[in-house]
Order: C-alpha cells, then structure tokens, then sequence
C-alpha cells in the first residue's frame, strides 16, 4: 500500500505545495516529506487531520493507495480490470465535481 504517494498526489491535485500543507496539518517538514516518500506511515491523529485537509475520507484515501501486491494472487486479474475504474470513480467525486 503506497499510502505517502497517494497523499503527495492528493496534495498536490488540491494545488498545495508542502510548506502550505504543513501548515494546515500541523506536521513537520520533516514527517512530511518522509510520509511522502513512504519512509514513515503517519500516526493515527496526523492520518486524520490529513484527510480532513484533503477532503476526503480515510476509506477512500487507504482505497487510492492499494497496489497489486496487496491483492491476494487468486484476485489480481480481478483487481486489474476493475481497480483502476474504481479509482477514478473515487478521484471524480472527491476532486474533480467539486471543482478541485
């Protein structure tokens, strides 16, 4: 699961540079930039406000960084036809008609 990427994508579709970010989430540059890059899953408290400034539920944030490896090797080809459907269904609602 590529939880930090899928942060750093969310942030910047919402047009945040880090420095603003870490602003609005109280993180520091530092957990900032290691989430990102998927060095440091962020604590529980911190995954919360970052979903608040995102603007999307934890659910769908956990759905957006699912990867093939964490799909059950009997479900993968399932996972590949419907997956990326899925997610562009999630990144429509959550973003782009709401204008973001």
């Amino acid at each position: 699961m590529n939880i930090g990427p899928t942060i750093q994508k969310l942030r910047k579709r919402k047009g945040l540079n880090q420095a603003d970010f870490k602003a609005l989430t109280g993180l520091s540059q530092t957990a900032l930039s290691q989430i990102e890059r998927g060095i440091r899953t962020p604590h529980k408290a911190n995954l919360t406000k970052i979903c608040e400034v995102l603007e999307v539920p934890e659910h769908v944030l956990y759905l957006l960084s699912f990867d093939i490896e964490d799909v059950p090797d009997d479900k993968k080809e399932r996972f590949k036809m419907l997956y990326p459907s899925a997610k562009e269904l999630m990144i429509k609602i959550f973003y782009e008609e709401n204008g973001n």
